[in-house]
């Protein structure tokens, strides 16, 4: 047992280094901010981390548009102020994930990482979490929950007297 306490002490300070290096992510992409600006530069997008939409700009030009032909304009620069918010995250989170073994790129760019549920290895938290599990115990008739026998009366009729005051409404 005593040799997991400076393995324990280790992991705590890696935690701590963890928690310092999420606050610096944070921070940093706080900052971000991106500008997409259509081909015909009749539409602009500013994009904030996340894909936050923070401002569409749309010139008289693109109002003379038609419907159809201004919709997909906003999406093409949309899409495009997302890639480029999408590069600007993986710069800014690389260098702090770099052996994680995460697909940033899948990530930031809205794909699905190829395996979702695959669990990052750390051989510490698997051995701690190992030794403390609680062994299952078979359960016999007495841990089982017992029905309560059912009470005969919820199940009488009430007395013709009781129907009469209560469908008339008569006091007692």
């Amino acid at each position: 047992m005593s040799s997991l306490v400076p393995r324990f002490d280790a992991e705590r300070a890696r935690a701590a280094s963890m928690r310092m290096r999420y606050v610096e992510i944070r921070n940093a992409l706080a900052q971000l901010q991106v500008k997409a600006t259509s081909e015909d530069g009749t539409v602009a997008v500013e994009m904030g981390a996340g894909g936050a939409v923070r401002a569409v700009t749309l010139t008289e030009q693109a109002m003379q548009k038609s419907p159809e032909a201004l919709s997909r304009l906003l999406l093409e620069t949309i899409n495009s102020a997302m890639q480029q918010i999408a590069d600007k995250t993986n710069e800014v989170v690389s260098p702090f994930v770099s052996n994680s073994g995460l697909d940033l790129q899948a990530i930031t760019s809205g794909r699905v990482p190829a395996n979702p549920h695959q669990r990052p290895q750390n051989p510490f938290a698997e051995e701690i979490e190992r030794a403390s599990a609680i062994p299952k115990r078979p359960m016999g008739d007495y841990a089982r929950r017992q029905q309560a026998p059912e009470n005969p009366a919820s199940k009488a009729e009430p007395v013709d007297a009781d129907r009469r005051r209560f469908e008339t409404g008569e006091e007692v």
